[in-house]
């Protein structure tokens, strides 16, 4: 397990059984490529989502929210001090990622879910973008305290060629809030990159997140 891996999936992770199952999916890899594949792939592969697995409280309770605990000392290296320094020491930028709260809820509910659940499940939809702010934020402090950090990036694909997946007016309401606490912390310790990585046509998404702080 990488350190990032050990940092922010499910803690304790999902066992394989059967098809592939990773920290919190279970998937196949195309028409051509069984599941052992991603287990070694070279390069970028669709993968096709079976289930999720949360889809109503009830098993975002029981099978996803108790797993992601900030405070689980499983989440950061047995030395972190001394790992984190020799980041800092090396000369190179020291980059966080992180998956931002739309990416995040789409892993647990699938995308079609996710916009569904904005829709006719909003308090549900809190609840998770809640969990993941608190998640993310907490990770984040612990991590900032013992290494300087150049760069966060978030990575947050929630886009058409055309059009984005959900509205500005949604965005703001369910995924603005993760945006601006993270940034708060970040300008605190003097993070100077606050970086979004999308893909499609993100032209309304970007007045979003220039208010959030991302720079």
């Amino acid at each position: 397990m990488t350190a990032e891996q050990r940092a922010a999936g499910a803690s304790p992770r999902y066992a394989r059984a059967g098809t592939f199952r990773n920290s919190w999916s279970v998937i196949e890899i195309s028409d051509t490529y069984d599941y052992t594949y991603i287990r070694t792939a070279k390069d970028f592969v669709t993968r096709k989502w079976h289930a999720f697995p949360v889809t109503d409280w009830a098993s975002w309770e029981e099978r996803m929210a108790w797993r992601h605990d900030p405070d689980d000392p499983a989440r950061l290296p047995e030395r972190p001090a001394e790992e984190l320094g020799a980041m800092e020491v090396s000369g190179r930028a020291v980059t966080v990622r992180i998956n931002g709260p739309f990416w995040q809820m789409r892993e647990w509910v699938g995308s079609e879910g996710l916009c569904l659940l904005m829709a006719d499940g909003p308090d549900l939809v809190r609840d998770m973008a809640e969990t993941w702010r608190v998640f993310v934020l907490k990770l984040l402090e612990r991590v900032l305290r013992l290494v300087r950090v150049d760069i966060v990036h978030l990575s947050e694909d929630m886009a058409y060629k055309a059009h984005s997946m959900i509205s500005p007016t949604m965005a703001r309401r369910y995924l603005s809030p993760c945006y601006q606490s993270w940034g708060e912390l970040l300008r605190s310790y003097g993070v100077p990159v606050y970086a979004m990585d999308s893909d499609g046509y993100i032209a309304d998404l970007i007045p979003v997140w220039l208010e959030a702080g991302i720079n």
